[in-house]
């Protein structure tokens, strides 16, 4: 197996999430609060999740670049996954506890960012799916595409289960980042 910066970031990130609430406020639940909220603004233990989305984005953000030297374009979204991922951990989100008071403009740009985030995967994953060609690979793309846009909307629709549903989605990414980023040097257009 073949150690990449990418993979560091993903087994980093995944640590934080997982021991990060052992670290959070009274009242912090996993199933309801998302990383994000993990990472909020005057939160206990927020510098653990905040450590995991500058892993995950600069480990996904070096291998990104470095395909694109190779002028494999269709990666090129990732570098815009990667950088908005550092910048939502240099912007937080509100607290959980809503009674404190936070930087209204910190929340927005976490929001911003998180969102950018969330099209440039999708889009990204889309954009390398015109390259690919084992069906495999189509249907596991397809799904990560797919779970970009469904995921998000149920954070929506169902936030007592945001935790949850942002958690489902960081794991299918990072299963997908996992096998498909950085693609083979061979592979000129992927």
């Amino acid at each position: 197996m073949q150690i990449t910066t990418t993979r560091i970031g993903i087994i980093l990130m995944a640590l934080t999430m997982v021991v990060g609430p052992w670290f959070s406020p009274p009242g912090f639940d996993w199933v309801r609060h998302t990383t994000s909220e993990q990472a909020g603004q005057l939160t206990a233990g927020a510098y653990l999740m905040r450590f995991g989305f500058v892993a995950l984005g600069l480990g996904i953000f070096i291998d990104a670049l470095e395909v694109a030297k190779r002028r494999q374009w269709a990666n090129s979204l990732f570098l815009v996954f990667g950088l908005a991922m550092i910048l939502v951990a240099a912007f937080s989100t509100r607290p959980i506890d809503l009674t404190l008071t936070y930087d209204l403009t910190d929340d927005w740009l976490h929001s911003f960012f998180a969102t950018l985030m969330g099209f440039a995967f999708g889009f990204g994953v889309g954009w390398r799916m015109i390259y690919m060609r084992a069906p495999l690979e189509l249907t596991l793309s397809g799904l990560a595409a797919l779970a970009s846009i469904v995921l998000p909307l149920l954070m929506w629709q169902m936030p007592d289960y945001a935790g949850v549903w942002q958690r489902l989605m960081f794991g299918i990414s990072f299963v997908w980042f996992w096998l498909y980023l950085p693609p083979a040097p061979s592979a000129v257009n992927r």
